[in-house]
C-alpha cells in the first residue's frame, strides 16, 4: 500500500522528472542486464501462455518508468506484443487482456527492486515510452511534455474521486444487501474514461484525465472501488441460510 500523501502524490505528478530512470535507463538506453532478463522472462512467459496461433513480435519495456512520470512506487511494465492471424482480432484482444488478467497477480516477480507486472498486447502503446529488448532500440521514444494545467486543477479532481468514492463505499456499507453494484463500477469507469480521453487528447500522458487516473491509481483509491465492487458481486450471488 502507497505511503505517499495526496499532497505529495499530487506535487509529483505535476513535477515530473528531467530524466529517465537511473535505475533503469543509462545513456538513453535500457541497462544492459535489464534487457537481457526482460527478453528471457518475456520469452518465458510467453510460451507458458501458450496462446493459440499466436506469435510473439516483440517485447516492450514500457509504462511510466520507460517515460519521464515514474514515481519511487512505480511498477516495471513488460509489454508482449503478439501477432495472430486470427479472423477476429476484437476476440483476440479480448483473449488477451484476459490472458493479462492473471499475469497481473503479484508473483513476487521483482526488477532491481521493483514490482515487475506482465502484459499481452496485440498492439503496441503509442503514449510514454516503449524500450525494445528484442531490437535494443526505442520503439516509442518518451518526450517531456509540459504540463498545461494547474495543480489546483488536479487536485481537484482527485479530491472529487475521493468524494465520490467515500459516498459509494457508505452506502455500501451502510444498506449492502439493496446496494447496487454497477455505481462502484461506474466509478471506476468514468475515471477510466477520462483518462482515455486524456490519452487521446494532444496532451497525451499529461492530460489532466490520465494524470487523475495515475495519482488516484497510486494512492490505492482505485483499487479500493475494484476491491469493494467485487465484495458487493459476492455478497450479490452468494446463497445464504433464510
Amino acid at each position: 500500500m502507497p505511503t505517499v500523501t495526496v499532497d505529495e502524490a499530487v506535487r509529483d505528478a505535476m513535477r515530473g522528472n528531467e530524466q529517465l530512470s537511473p535505475i533503469f535507463f543509462e545513456g538513453g538506453a535500457l541497462r544492459p542486464e535489464v534487457a537481457k532478463k526482460a527478453r528471457e522472462v518475456g520469452e518465458e512467459m510467453f510460451r507458458a501462455a501458450n496462446v493459440p496461433d499466436g506469435r510473439l513480435a516483440d517485447i516492450l519495456f514500457a509504462g511510466s518508468l520507460a517515460s519521464y512520470e515514474y514515481t519511487r512506487d512505480s511498477d516495471a511494465d513488460l509489454h508482449l506484443v503478439v501477432e495472430s492471424s486470427t479472423p477476429d482480432p476484437k476476440l483476440f484482444v479480448a483473449y488477451l487482456r484476459a490472458l493479462s488478467t492473471t499475469l497481473h497477480q503479484d508473483t513476487g516477480m521483482r526488477f532491481l527492486g521493483v514490482p515487475m507486472q506482465i502484459t499481452l498486447v496485440a498492439t503496441p502503446d503509442a503514449q510514454g515510452g516503449a524500450w525494445s529488448v528484442v531490437k535494443g532500440a526505442w520503439a516509442h521514444r518518451p518526450e517531456r511534455r509540459p504540463v498545461r494545467f494547474a495543480e489546483a486543477e488536479l487536485r481537484a479532481a482527485v479530491d472529487g474521486f475521493a468524494r465520490a468514492r467515500d459516498l459509494e463505499i457508505a452506502e455500501y456499507r451502510r444498506a449492502p444487501a439493496t446496494f447496487d453494484c454497477a455505481r462502484l463500477a461506474k466509478l471506476r469507469s468514468e475515471l477510466k474514461d477520462a483518462r482515455g480521453k486524456g490519452l487521446a487528447s494532444e496532451a497525451g500522458v499529461v492530460s489532466l484525465g490520465n494524470m487523475s487516473y495515475r495519482v488516484v491509481r497510486r494512492l490505492g483509491w482505485f483499487d479500493e472501488v475494484e476491491r469493494v465492487h467485487a465484495q458487493c458481486l459476492d455478497a450479490r450471488r452468494s446463497l445464504v441460510r433464510p
